[in-house]
């Protein structure tokens, strides 16, 4: 009986062991097939979107600012060269910035200008200190009816005593060697002297103010007054036209615009095209305000769209949000997306249409 029951048990193991290895000899191929089919799909992927951004230049400097940015925005709206080199923190986080020589002060002099351009210099000698790993001591000049107006941008942002109006006679003497340059020398590279490590050192140096509205932000700086208050009369330098239309910075809001967006628009002095329009949107519209406030909002946007002017340099050098560029007469950054030359073509055509609006003669 216990024979007879071995001989049971061992034939029912071989009938089972026998379907068990039918019902693999069935499976595997479906599975082996599935996996094979699934390894080449894979393949064919990887290779088909490699060969389309090897031929678009903009795709794969899109695919590497999405990779690298941490700004608000998904990507780069069309019409736009995505930023080379956007705002990175991890990035910031591993420069070992340079020590600076206490003992040696570099001071220039300023001309009588408006703060963006008093503090353009100031800027780039800065840089140009940084660079050369010696003290910045300030800028030199007589005060003139704007110094105010110039200390209160500066403490907007609390560089006051970072980039100060200093001479280098009124310098106590304690064995400093303290010399003064003129703008040739610290101007001589344009804004290539904005290096990405310096950019990141001045950061350090900015009391970024508290955004006092949680929404995702436009700023706008339309330049205004002067020989930009008409689009009839209009001025050039170095080639470019200083007059941007409405409807041309309206383009640029619309290619970055998100739902419940908040845009503010900063402007100075008259304008023949009413800025009225951008009311009616419902945009704030901030017109002969304290300029301070305008660089504390540039500054902490997601998105700053700049005019053809330098009024915003420092706001723009320290965003780490997308700051828009269209071309002028001072270069842009690695770190800002640049307006494409068919967007840019578009700019005359709304010029024009201004014109005829305002009936020009």
């Amino acid at each position: 009986l216990i024979h007879a029951s071995k001989q049971t048990n061992n034939q029912r193991m071989a009938q089972m062991s026998r379907a068990a290895m039918k019902r693999q000899e069935q499976a595997n191929p479906q599975y082996i097939l599935a996996a094979v089919a699934c390894f080449f799909l894979f393949l064919w992927t990887i290779s088909s979107s490699g060969d389309d951004d090897a031929d678009d230049p903009v795709a794969a400097k899109l695919v590497a600012s999405q990779v690298a940015s941490k700004a608000v925005v998904t990507g780069t709206p069309a019409g736009i060269i995505p930023a080379s080199r956007p705002y990175n923190a991890e990035e910031e986080s591993r420069y070992n910035f340079n020590l600076l020589d206490e003992y040696v002060e570099i001071y220039h002099h300023y001309d009588v200008g408006t703060s963006g351009l008093v503090v353009k210099d100031m800027l780039y000698a800065h840089a140009y200190s940084y660079g050369q790993s010696v003290t910045y001591g300030g800028s030199c000049g007589e005060s003139s009816k704007l110094h105010e107006t110039h200390l209160e941008l500066l403490s907007s942002l609390g560089v006051q005593d970072v980039l100060p109006f200093r001479c280098q006679r009124d310098s106590p003497d304690d064995g400093k060697r303290r010399r003064t340059i003129p703008d040739t020398v610290f101007q001589s590279d344009g804004t290539h002297v904005f290096t990405p490590e310096y950019v990141a050192y001045l950061r350090t140096k900015v009391t970024f103010p508290p955004k006092t509205d949680n929404r995702f932000t436009i700023a706008v700086h339309i330049r205004r007054g002067k020989s930009y208050k008409t689009p009839c009369k209009v001025g050039h330098k170095e080639g470019y036209t200083k007059y941007l239309s409405n409807a041309y910075y309206q383009r640029l809001i619309d290619a970055y615009m998100q739902p419940g967006a908040r845009v503010a628009i900063y402007s100075a002095g008259e304008s023949e095209e009413s800025l009225d329009e951008f009311r009616q949107r419902g945009y704030e519209v901030h017109v002969d305000e304290p300029m301070g406030d305008a660089w504390k909002t540039m500054a902490t946007s997601d998105v700053l769209i700049l005019s053809r002017s330098v009024f915003a340099l420092l706001p723009a050098l320290v965003n780490k949000g997308h700051v828009v560029y269209t071309r002028f007469w001072l270069d842009p950054i690695d770190a800002w997306d640049v307006v494409d030359d068919t967007t840019l073509a578009l700019a005359d055509d709304d010029l024009q249409k201004a014109k005829e609006k305002l009936n020009c003669a």
